[in-house]
């Protein structure tokens, strides 16, 4: 299944199940040179960036937490999500959901 398949197919209805409006999503969302997969707005600002990897090192092993934040797609979406002010990211790969809060570290 490819990325955008399983946005649509697992991503979209678990953010539904977690209260989130079908009109509160907006995909493919870039700016200033970055880009996520999706993103929930709350209130007209980015809430939640998500990012989905079909494979990634972060979702595959059972890493040391304190190891994540060195891990390149954890730190791709961080990025992102610091650049939109988004308190909160996910790195998915449609089985396992990594929640985050956004910081500096």
């Amino acid at each position: 299944m490819s990325d955008t398949e399983m946005l649509y197919n697992v991503i979209r209805p678990y953010l539904r199940k977690l209260g989130y409006s079908e009109s509160s999503i907006k995909t493919d969302v870039k700016i200033e040179g970055l880009r996520a997969d999706a993103v929930v707005y709350q209130d007209n600002d980015a809430f939640i960036v998500i990012e989905v990897k079909a494979k990634s090192s972060a979702l595959t092993t059972n890493n040391d937490l304190s190891l994540l934040k060195f891990d390149p797609d954890v730190r791709q979406v961080q990025a992102t999500a610091s650049l939109l002010n988004a308190p909160y990211f996910i790195l998915t790969d449609g089985k396992s959901f990594l929640w985050f809060e956004t910081d500096v570290t």
